[in-house]
């Protein structure tokens, strides 16, 4: 979806904390959500920890949002 491409053209980094997620997506998905996909292994790919921040690289989120878009 071409739409999700240009998300990554306005965010400030190549990578988007869990707590950001929602900023991320405009307020589609929740960090609360991601965190509990997270635990059943089915979250975003490639996910890394700094301390107690957890972080995504920028592609795998919009990879894994893209394999859940469904257009109506």
């Amino acid at each position: 979806m071409e739409e999700l491409d240009k998300l990554k053209e306005k965010w400030p980094s190549p990578f988007v904390k869990r707590k950001d997620i929602g900023d991320f997506t405009c307020g589609l998905i929740n960090k609360a959500t991601i965190a509990s996909l997270d635990s059943r292994g089915t979250g975003i790919e490639d996910r890394f920890c700094i301390g107690r921040e957890v972080a995504y690289p920028i592609e795998s989120v919009l990879t894994w949002l893209k394999k859940r878009v469904e257009v109506k």
